[in-house]
């Protein structure tokens, strides 16, 4: 007897096509059109040197969401913005039960610098060292 399974093509996992391996990293951003603005919010949904996974509210005068459009991303880490630029590599479009359009999507930077990478990894770090101390201290006035 043969298992239907086995007869089912395989499916790659697309994460091993990745350049960079993504780290979960759930935290509030801006995107826009460009490095100057204007500026939606966001929430980043995880990072890597590469890119990241944002979701937003669909505002078609700020940023469409559509596949292959600029889109830059802006951080803020102690006390300061850092800001990225890519393009929208896959885009979701989904309505929330109260009626509010939003968009999922991939932001690919491309291939950055050194240095941005490494600023990448600092934003990283900082926004976690700033979540676990607001989680600290959350606990510790219950």
């Amino acid at each position: 007897m043969v298992s239907e399974d086995m007869n089912k093509p395989s499916v790659e996992d697309p994460s091993k096509k990745r350049r960079y391996a993504r780290a979960p990293f759930e935290t509030k951003a801006s995107v826009g059109p460009s490095p100057s603005g204007p500026w939606i919010e966001a929430q980043v949904m995880d990072i890597s040197f590469g890119g990241a996974h944002v979701r937003f509210k669909n505002d078609e005068t700020i940023v469409k969401g559509e596949q292959g459009e600029v889109c830059a991303v802006k951080f803020h880490a102690k006390g300061e913005d850092k800001v990225y630029v890519g393009k929208l590599a896959w885009v979701t479009k989904e309505e929330t039960p109260d009626g509010v359009k939003m968009v999922e999507a991939g932001v690919n930077f491309g291939e950055l610098p050194l240095e941005k990478k490494n600023e990448i990894l600092k934003v990283f770090m900082w926004t976690k060292l700033e979540q676990n101390s607001q989680k600290e201290k959350s606990q510790e006035n219950l």
